[in-house]
């Protein structure tokens, strides 16, 4: 059987999408990084649910989605922090009882699409007991308690320089609303490389 990893996430108004590709360019000239967000091979996100599915469930996946979305309104992005962490550079949000909510959903809808499929980088992974708890049960770690709902700006090679970057940033929209979600294909470096299908909120 064949996988494909995907990520369910909540797409930033194009206005947040461009500022973030804007700094994600400019810190890549700065330091060595991993990848460069451009809305073209790499798309700015917050994540909802990632995990990796049989690909003979994929359309189920859309179908999924589709409907739950037909039932959601959009949500509000409230500015918490700028943060590092592994080399991460990122936008961090205030985790509202309404984001939750969508989370729990989409994890309660997809979760049996995995077929109790784990990808293999978990296997021996050293984590924290919730974190392995959360594999088991979801497929993967940063979930339900874990989740910190955040638009990741770029990745850098040298994690030092990350923190010095992080304290540098500056944010430009304090607030805003999640309109679209969109279901996408993944790279390396937790990246959205190909959008599959997007779903307007009510």
């Amino acid at each position: 059987m064949e996988f494909t990893r995907i990520n369910i996430v909540f797409m930033p108004p194009a206005d947040v999408a461009k500022y973030v590709a804007k700094l994600s360019k400019e810190i890549s000239e700065k330091e060595k990084a991993y990848f460069i967000l451009d809305n073209k091979n790499f798309y700015p996100h917050i994540t909802i649910y990632t995990s990796e599915y049989p690909n003979c469930n994929i359309k189920k996946i859309l179908d999924k989605v589709e409907k739950i979305s037909k039932k959601l309104s959009g949500v509000k992005f409230k500015f918490k922090k700028i943060d590092d962490d592994y080399g991460y550079v990122g936008v961090v949000m205030h985790r509202s009882k309404e984001i939750r909510k969508i989370h729990e959903i989409i994890i309660s809808e997809l979760n049996p699409l995995r077929e109790g499929h784990i990808r293999e980088k978990f296997h021996n992974s050293d984590l924290s007991k919730e974190e392995k708890e959360n594999i088991q049960k979801y497929g993967y770690p940063n979930l339900i308690n874990l989740y910190s709902p955040h638009i990741t700006i770029t990745r850098l090679k040298n994690e030092k320089n990350a923190r010095e970057i992080s304290k540098e940033i500056k944010w430009f929209k304090k607030e805003f609303i999640l309109g679209k979600i969109g279901v996408y294909g993944m790279g390396e470096n937790g990246t959205c490389t190909e959008l599959i299908k997007e779903f307007k909120l009510r």
